[in-house]
Protein backbone atom coordinates (compact mmCIF):
# COMPACT_ATOMS: atom_id res chain seq x y z
CA UNK A 1 0.00 0.00 0.00
CA UNK A 2 1.04 3.59 -0.54
CA UNK A 3 1.47 6.31 2.01
CA UNK A 4 -1.72 7.33 3.79
CA UNK A 5 -2.41 10.99 3.18
CA UNK A 6 -3.84 12.57 6.31
CA UNK A 7 -4.58 16.27 6.65
CA UNK A 8 -6.09 18.25 9.49
CA UNK A 9 -7.86 21.55 8.94
CA UNK A 10 -9.72 24.02 11.11
CA UNK A 11 -13.44 23.98 10.45
CA UNK A 12 -15.97 26.67 11.39
CA UNK A 13 -19.68 26.22 12.04
CA UNK A 14 -19.66 22.70 13.52
CA UNK A 15 -21.64 22.90 16.73
CA UNK A 16 -23.43 19.57 17.19
CA UNK A 17 -23.58 15.93 16.21
CA UNK A 18 -25.89 16.77 13.33
CA UNK A 19 -23.27 19.15 11.94
CA UNK A 20 -20.64 16.43 12.22
CA UNK A 21 -22.92 13.96 10.43
CA UNK A 22 -23.53 16.42 7.58
CA UNK A 23 -19.83 17.11 7.12
CA UNK A 24 -18.94 13.41 7.23
CA UNK A 25 -21.74 12.51 4.82
CA UNK A 26 -20.77 15.13 2.24
CA UNK A 27 -17.00 14.60 2.41
CA UNK A 28 -17.22 10.79 2.47
CA UNK A 29 -18.86 10.91 -0.97
CA UNK A 30 -15.76 12.51 -2.51
CA UNK A 31 -13.42 10.39 -4.57
CA UNK A 32 -10.19 9.43 -2.77
CA UNK A 33 -11.57 10.23 0.70
CA UNK A 34 -10.97 7.24 2.99
CA UNK A 35 -12.14 8.63 6.31
CA UNK A 36 -13.42 11.84 7.88
CA UNK A 37 -13.15 12.80 11.54
CA UNK A 38 -14.54 15.96 13.10
CA UNK A 39 -13.68 17.22 16.59
CA UNK A 40 -16.35 19.66 17.79
CA UNK A 41 -14.36 20.88 20.81
CA UNK A 42 -11.17 21.60 18.88
CA UNK A 43 -13.04 22.62 15.70
CA UNK A 44 -10.82 20.41 13.58
CA UNK A 45 -11.46 18.27 10.54
CA UNK A 46 -9.14 15.36 9.77
CA UNK A 47 -9.39 13.76 6.35
CA UNK A 48 -7.59 10.61 5.25
CA UNK A 49 -7.14 10.40 1.51
CA UNK A 50 -5.55 12.20 -1.40
CA UNK A 51 -7.91 15.13 -1.82
CA UNK A 52 -7.36 18.87 -2.13
CA UNK A 53 -8.66 21.30 0.46
CA UNK A 54 -10.49 23.13 -2.35
CA UNK A 55 -12.41 19.96 -3.17
CA UNK A 56 -13.41 19.55 0.47
CA UNK A 57 -14.67 23.13 0.68
CA UNK A 58 -16.50 22.77 -2.64
CA UNK A 59 -18.33 19.73 -1.25
CA UNK A 60 -19.49 21.92 1.66
CA UNK A 61 -20.37 24.91 -0.50
CA UNK A 62 -24.11 24.54 0.16
CA UNK A 63 -23.55 24.46 3.94
CA UNK A 64 -22.40 27.06 6.47
CA UNK A 65 -19.22 25.14 7.26
CA UNK A 66 -15.90 26.74 6.36
CA UNK A 67 -12.58 24.90 6.14
CA UNK A 68 -9.48 26.92 6.97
Amino acid sequence: EGIIMKNTYNIEGVKCGGCVATVKDKLSKLENVDSVEVNIQEKTLTVEGDVAKESLQAALSDTRFKIN
